[in-house]
């Protein structure tokens, strides 16, 4: 490593993790799960100390370029990359992560933090991290092992697995282009993927089989965690070799310029949009003033803007998000020149704020029904709405915005349909999962005359009036009209034998209601082969009504 060398204690876990993922090649995995929810802890613990030292090293980049931004702004760009690079990996490995846990548990990930906030006695916003100790498929691999390593012949072209490897190479290849040729072979980013692993029986197997296949739930979402850890690792190491090459004594104040640094730009309904707004060199001897006003970008008039208070150097927004959308706002930061003047440094930032929602599906079914709007729903751990990029095979998926979606599937199509879900992480678009639904046609509908079922007694000027009429079965929650194209009358003439007539639409023929004025009381008569106009094309109904006249 170039510039970060690791505390005793992250040896120790680097070590532990080691002879537990060896322990577990060795079909031992149940009682390894204690260990395997100790280490996931201490990483997890690692990653949140590696942020706060990723942080403070931004912070400190940043200092240096608002000092001197003609010297620094080439690495500070890169910098800037580097933490676009490194976010998009670590939410790459967050969402298969999460999803691995909710594929094992059956359940979505609002259920999921449901039960364990009802194990830790907290709300079920509070639970950041899912603590894998109260999972109930902790030692469980089927569903995982069909997630990552679904074909064990092909582990590198079939599965997430493959796809962690593919995304671990793009980044450590872009990753590596922001330092000089001389100096990449310092950095160690990601896993070695070219080592040969060995399983029980010392045949070698790839990092895919090794590390995923038929690995219980807590030892994946560990390797996850710790493959996270590499991610900060490298961040670390190539941020403090891009800011060693800063030579903070040759600076002097030259420049100054406002920033805000957003805890999240993303809020729900209800919450607050916080934020941090500094300025990088000034005299400490005197705190700047700073006015905000929102809805604007750029304040005109401070009379119209709100003062901020503030005890120390920092300032801290806190903006209410009040209603559904982007939120702009735009703030001046006043500082007094060592002449008595007053110098303004204008800044303005923007964030979104979106709806608190919860998603119940029906999952189980996994049908689509031709002909008819059917209803989706649709989420990724940690992404928004507005974020995904779905897309199905046969038919089309429409969206109704906040997840929601409408699927119509033609008449003729016989095959299944698979909705493949995307998402825009950090400005690009990634692969995260696909479903499989079976196609069927809807119901046959239920003929009646005029609202009348089988078996039933009609009058004879209420039969005179009526027409042949499909009904949607009541079972059936989807809107589709049957249109009647024709049908069979049956009845008995004064010789006893059974006469029919035909129509060619739902309603009936003229020779049909002259026949109704010259049939007796409790005269029986029968439609059959009644055909309805259906998605795929015309049926003919099994189902025969008879009627009484009375």
């Amino acid at each position: 490593m170039a510039a970060y060398k690791e505390t005793p204690r992250q040896k120790m876990i680097a070590m532990m993790y080691l002879v537990l993922t060896a322990m577990l090649a060795l079909n031992v995995s149940k009682e390894v799960i204690d260990a395997f929810i100790v280490v996931n802890d201490s990483i997890e613990e690692t990653n949140d100390n590696f942020n706060d030292k990723i942080n403070q090293t931004y912070i400190k980049f940043q200092e240096q370029y608002q000092i001197n931004p003609t010297k620094v702004d080439s690495l500070w760009s890169k910098a800037q990359r580097i933490k676009q690079l490194s976010d998009k990996m670590r939410s790459f490995l967050a969402a298969v992560r999460d999803t691995a846990i909710m594929k094992a548990e059956h359940k979505t990930m609002e259920e999921i933090k449901a039960y364990v906030a009802d194990e830790m006695n907290v709300r079920p916003e509070e639970v950041k991290e899912i603590p894998i100790g109260l999972l109930k498929t902790v030692d469980k691999y089927d569903e995982t092992t069909n997630y990552f390593v679904p074909n064990l012949e092909k582990p590198r072209t079939h599965g997430m697995a493959s796809e962690i490897r593919r995304q671990f190479i793009t980044y450590r290849k872009e990753m590596l282009s922001l330092v000089p040729v001389a100096a990449r072979s310092k950095f160690q980013i990601g896993p070695n993927f070219d080592t040969t692993y060995y399983d029980a029986d010392r045949k070698p197997v790839t990092w895919e089989v090794n590390n995923f296949y038929r690995t219980i739930m807590a030892a994946d979402v560990t390797i996850l965690n710790k493959l996270i850890t590499e991610v900060n690792n490298s961040e670390l190491d190539m941020l403090n070799y891009l800011y060693s090459s800063i030579s903070e004594e040759d600076f002097k104040f030259s420049n100054v310029e406002a920033k805000v640094i957003p805890t999240k730009n993303y809020v729900l309904l209800g919450e607050e949009y916080k934020a941090s707004v500094f300025v990088a060199a000034y005299d400490t001897t005197q705190r700047p003033q700073v006015y905000i006003q929102q809805g604007v970008d750029e304040i005109t008039n401070l009379n119209n803007a709100r003062r901020v208070r503030s005890t120390d150097d920092m300032v801290s927004l806190s903006l209410e998000g009040t209603s559904v959308g982007e939120q702009k706002y735009a703030g001046v930061i006043r500082m007094k020149s060592p002449d008595g003047t007053w110098n303004s440094y204008p800044f303005k930032d923007s964030f979104l704020v979106g709806r608190r929602s919860a998603t119940v599906s029906a999952t189980k079914m996994n049908v689509f029904y031709k002909g008819v709007e059917n209803p989706l729903s649709i989420s990724v751990p940690g992404v928004a709405a507005s974020q995904l990029r779905p897309s199905i095979n046969v038919g089309t998926l429409s969206s109704l915005g906040n997840g929601k979606y409408i699927v119509t599937i033609p008449g003729d199509v016989k095959q299944k349909a698979t909705i493949r879900v995307n998402a825009i992480i950090d400005g690009e678009e990634s692969f995260f999962d696909a479903y499989d639904f079976r196609v069927k046609r809807i119901p046959d509908p239920t003929p009646t005359i005029g609202g009348v079922y089988s078996s039933g007694e009609v009058e004879r000027d209420f039969l005179k009036v009526s027409s042949v009429i499909a009904k949607t079965p009541e079972s059936f929650d989807f809107d589709y009209t049957f249109l009647v194209e024709g049908f069979v009358m049956w009845y008995q003439g004064a010789d006893g034998y059974w006469v029919d007539l035909e129509s060619n639409s739902h309603k009936f023929t003229p020779e049909m209601l002259r026949l109704f004025d010259r049939l007796p009381i409790n005269s029986r008569i029968t439609f059959e082969e009644i055909k309805v106009k259906a998605p795929e094309g015309e049926r003919t109904l099994k189902t025969t009504i008879a009627i009484k006249l009375r």
